[in-house]
């Protein structure tokens, strides 16, 4: 871990002469990149920009007031004036925001770390809503409000905008896990009433 603080933002680039790629850990997470064609060579320069931009930035601290066990991902239903919080990737695919666990983190950690690394605010999870088969734990999270919807720099490389949808909306959009999207759909109703 860099001396430089307490978030690990340890670039480590190796190149493979064999497969002609570059990998790029931004750690915690692994970018394979090809140097062939060029515009792939623009992927990986992107990558490194994004990491010398991003410095140093902390993610803020897990809040403790509830408490979880490790899971494989997690992510944050965030409600707020009858709209959904999701994240739309490069590949046109919506989903809530949220991702992988590091070892040992408790999930609703993973949760929160996750929704910030990708939007750029700070929430409070308050209740684990449901575990998915594919091992996802979704919990309910709520923020100050006062805080703006934002990509955080280094994860530009995987979600390309993120927005408020609402109930109407939700059939405009291509779902990541369809599956998720109808449970979601019926979550926002229910705050609705």
């Amino acid at each position: 871990m860099p001396a430089c603080c307490h978030r690990r933002c340890l670039l480590t680039p190796m190149f493979n002469s064999l497969s002609q790629t570059i990998k790029l850990t931004l750690f915690p997470r692994l970018f394979t990149v090809p140097l062939t064609p060029l515009p792939h060579l623009k992927s990986a320069l992107a990558v490194l920009l994004a990491t010398l931009l991003n410095g140093c930035n902390p993610v803020p601290d897990c809040p403790m007031e509830i408490h979880s066990p490790p899971a494989l991902s997690a992510g944050c239903l965030v409600i707020e004036n009858q709209q959904l919080l999701v994240a739309k990737a490069h590949n046109g695919l919506v989903s809530i925001p949220g991702g992988s666990g590091n070892t040992n983190e408790p999930s609703h950690c993973t949760a929160h770390r996750e929704t910030w690394e990708e939007t750029g605010l700070d929430t409070r999870p308050k209740k684990l809503m449901r575990v998915f088969d594919n091992g996802f734990h979704l919990y309910r999270c709520r923020w100050s409000g006062t805080q703006q919807v934002q990509n955080s720099v280094p994860f530009f490389l995987e979600i390309d905008q993120v927005f408020w949808i609402e109930e109407e909306d939700f059939d405009h959009h291509k779902w990541r896990f369809p599956e998720q999207a109808d449970w979601l759909r019926e979550q926002l109703r229910l705050e609705q009433e």
